[in-house]
């Protein structure tokens, strides 16, 4: 079978997220479900490619699915909306 590569594929996604990755902030699987139970919940991003995304079927209720080459995007549009960098809900990236 013959696996078709997407173009967000290709390009080289290690600068969309600033600073090292040994920089962020991770979490549990239990210590996001406690964050969703909050009253001010985070927004969750799947940052994943689209074969990764379509193979994986399993889904966070609520979740975003952005392509990792859109991320900037998206976060442009929401500081546009917003009117600030700090104001809003967390947002929780899930890309493994």
């Amino acid at each position: 079978m013959t696996r078709a590569t997407h173009e967000e594929e290709r390009d080289n996604a290690a600068g969309i997220f600033e600073g090292a990755a040994s920089e962020s902030i991770r979490i549990s699987p239990r210590q996001l479900s406690e964050m969703l139970e909050d009253r001010d919940p985070p927004v969750v991003l799947y940052v994943r490619t689209r074969s990764q995304y379509e193979h994986d079927r399993s889904r966070i209720p609520g979740a975003v699915r952005i392509a990792p080459d859109e991320v900037d995007g998206w976060v442009r549009e929401r500081e546009e909306k917003l009117g600030s960098k700090v104001e809003g809900p967390r947002i929780v990236a899930y890309c493994t």
